[in-house]
């Protein structure tokens, strides 16, 4: 297959990934190359698709954190994703760049969902607690959260 042709097949798969969902540019590059595109051919079609502003990373990023606070998760299990999916440093601390006032609402959120209201979750401190933490919340948001 010549370059042309390979770029342009590797190209196709891209939009139709890009069709799906947002995909980081890491993330496109390693599913195009485990579907035996050629790297230089993947190269080329990223490049393209980031020069015609078809895929982003910013956009990947806001996406992912938009996600993730809908189902409960906090700053710190946002980040290591973020991280995981080799997400720029920079672009990963603006997305989840949020101040504590809306980190403890997400938390408390969180809790409601799990546990139900406030006047039936007393007694369970220490779950709660691990159940925040797991979820990526800091240390002082589950003490605000818990009022402890």
């Amino acid at each position: 297959m010549t370059t042309a042709a390979s770029s342009g097949a590797a190209m196709e798969q891209a939009l139709r990934l890009l069709g799906r969902r947002e995909h980081g540019r890491a993330e496109l590059q390693a599913k195009l190359l485990a579907k035996g595109h050629e790297a230089q051919a993947v190269a080329e079609a990223l490049n393209s698709l980031q020069e015609r502003g078809l895929q982003s990373d910013q956009r990947f990023a806001s996406a992912l954190v938009q996600r993730r606070i809908q189902r409960g998760y906090g700053p710190a299990f946002i980040r290591a994703e973020l991280r995981q999916r080799q997400v720029e440093e920079a672009i990963a601390e603006t997305e989840a760049h949020r101040p504590n006032a809306f980190w403890l609402q997400c938390a408390k959120s969180a809790l409601e969902k799990k546990y139900g209201p406030d006047s039936q979750r007393s007694t369970l401190l220490p779950p709660q607690a691990r159940f925040l933490a797991r979820r990526g919340f800091p240390s002082d948001i589950v003490c605000q959260t818990l009022e402890i």
